[in-house]
């Protein structure tokens, strides 16, 4: 079966170029799914750094207008993150993934000089005061256990995340967004708050949300939602009570501006406002528990508050060869709209 994102979004182009990069450098192509190396039982051979180059930059390529733009060859990023060790190994991450951030915002047209946050964004960012800690709540990257910890760190309670409630979290007044602040408090919260902000493969990420809203009934989504996408999408007579098959799923979603999306297939860089927030840590889904301890550590949590491995769903955890077998039953025409409405994640947030 085809690698994910790469081969699925973009075909076969991908491999096809990148193979003959590699072969005008006389070698093997270094990167075998998606831009990473193979982890050779945790041990890693030295990059290639002129072959690492010319590959990232073919996917910047294709990202923006699926060809490819050889004048960039001579202007090489830093290398992956897999490729970097040392003690300052995770402050180098940091550094590089707020580095492609930063850098990509233009291509999206994203920045915004108004210097004032909206109300939309602000109910995103949910306020921890007592270690000044600010977290846009991006769902299906762990939200749940993060919102488990700030009310951990505001009650100071002795208690493990595990016993707080999935529900009762996600519906809880108790813990503030920035949007219950007045507009002067909101400005000097995000200049002198230590703010997070956690992301994930987009298209994983989507089909998350597609097995946790869709494949256990009743509920808002297993109810409410499902029949709006069976009345668009199914004849009269054959409006049964089964689930909403995934490619039913995609198409109510590829007909939706981005902009106007539930918040759990929502484009992040929309949830999040990145390229206007100046976060302090970019955390990953793939590093999750690493980006998480620094976190804590940054904020000066106590040692007895750890992210907890929580799930709401006995069920395996939606993964790469998971959503590759969901994408993969696709239609290319369904898969290439898809990448374009996660597009700028890709790019921002470097999922390759």
């Amino acid at each position: 079966m085809t690698p994910l994102p790469a081969a699925l979004i973009y075909h076969s182009a991908y491999n096809r170029i990148t193979q003959k990069a590699a072969d005008s450098h006389g070698q093997s192509p270094a990167l075998t799914h998606g831009g990473h190396q193979p982890a050779d039982k945790g041990r890693r051979q030295a990059p290639r750094l002129q072959l690492e180059c010319t590959q990232r930059t073919i996917q910047e390529s294709m990202r923006t207008k699926y060809t490819l733009m050889p004048a960039l060859m001579d202007t090489c990023p830093l290398p992956p993150e897999h490729s970097r060790r040392g003690t300052n190994e995770i402050s180098i991450t940091q550094q590089n993934r707020k580095r492609i951030l930063k850098s990509a915002c233009p291509q999206g047209n994203l920045s915004n000089f108004l210097n004032k946050i909206d109300l939309f964004h602000a109910k995103r960012l949910f306020v921890e005061e007592n270690h000044k800690f600010i977290y846009c709540e991006v769902p299906k990257v762990g939200c749940s256990n993060w919102k488990r910890i700030i009310f951990l760190l505001k009650t100071n309670i002795s208690v493990r995340a595990n016993y707080i409630d999935h529900e009762a979290i996600h519906s809880t007044n108790f813990i503030k967004r920035l949007s219950d602040f007045p507009p002067e408090q909101q400005q000097l919260m995000l200049q002198k708050y230590t703010k997070v902000m956690f992301t994930r493969d987009p298209l994983q990420r989507m089909v998350s949300a597609y097995r946790d809203k869709f494949l256990h009934s009743g509920g808002y989504y297993g109810g409410h939602i499902a029949n709006r996408i069976k009345l668009m999408f199914r004849k009269k007579e054959d409006q049964s009570n089964d689930n909403v098959s995934f490619e039913e799923f995609v198409r109510y979603l590829i007909q939706q501006n981005p902009k106007n999306m539930d918040i759990h297939w929502m484009p992040m860089h929309q949830l999040c406002d990145p390229c206007n927030i100046n976060y302090d840590i970019l955390g990953k889904f793939t590093t999750l528990k690493t980006d998480s301890d620094y976190v804590l550590k940054v904020i000066g949590a106590p040692a007895s508050v750890r992210y907890p491995d929580i799930k709401q769903y006995n069920e395996s955890r939606t993964d790469e060869k998971i959503s590759e077998d969901y994408l993969s039953k696709l239609p290319l025409p369904m898969l290439e709209r898809l990448a374009q409405i996660y597009k700028l994640d890709y790019i921002l947030f470097d999922y390759r």
